[in-house]
């Protein structure tokens, strides 16, 4: 939210994978002593402030790894990290703030491979707080693609595809999720991929990201 969100992973110039967590309690960012077991970029990152997802991503070659974070509300405590069920397939830059990113219901959407891969994953998975399950494919796949809903109602839009020639150029596709299937919804204005999402299969809201030649 405004006042509390959580932030972790990354890389930082020039190009050093980090473990860190920083939290923001709407005044201040805060480097918090809970550090992720695995350093690494390009995360599906899910979750509150309190209860977080960290699936997938570059550490530095692609990951099925998942870590949870949780931190008490009721008392005073740094939060902390621990291994949580890995997903099925590999990959990194799956579609961002995931669809209803709880630690008890999640969706991991498309996303890379990576190299030497040239095709995108297609696959979704879904998580029940004890396992992911492969669900029905997105119809495009992509990585860096951005989501907002629930499990039930879900959106995936933007994102860029190794599938499309040379130069890449991020896609304003989206796609609506009924909670059995994927069909095509209204496309963005501006194709934009890894920016951030959030919001309800008909009320969302996408910011900052890369367009086409890569501006942020």
């Amino acid at each position: 939210t405004q006042t509390a969100a959580v932030a972790y992973g990354g890389d930082k110039n020039p190009s050093t994978l980090t473990n860190a967590t920083e939290t923001w309690d709407g005044t201040n960012w805060t480097t918090s002593p809970a550090t992720m077991a695995t350093a690494r970029t390009h995360v599906g990152d899910f979750g509150s402030s309190t209860n977080a997802f960290a699936a997938g991503g570059y550490t530095p070659s692609a990951t099925t790894a998942t870590e949870e974070f949780n931190q008490s509300v009721s008392t005073v405590t740094a939060g902390a990290w621990s291994s949580a069920p890995s997903l099925n397939t590999t990959r990194a830059y799956v579609g961002r703030s995931g669809i209803a990113p709880t630690q008890n219901a999640a969706m991991c959407v498309s996303g890379y491979p990576g190299p030497p891969s040239t095709v995108d994953v297609k696959n979704v998975e879904e998580f029940d707080g004890t396992s992911w399950t492969e669900i029905a494919d997105v119809n495009s796949q992509r990585y860096g693609g951005m989501c907002a809903g629930t499990t039930t109602a879900g959106l995936f839009f933007g994102g860029n595809s190794d599938v499309t020639p040379w130069p890449y150029k991020p896609t304003p596709l989206s796609e609506e999720w009924n909670g059995t299937s994927w069909t095509e919804g209204g496309n963005m204005n501006d194709g934009n991929e890894s920016g951030g999402a959030l919001g309800t299969q008909t009320a969302a809201l996408q910011s900052g990201g890369s367009l086409n030649p890569y501006p942020n």
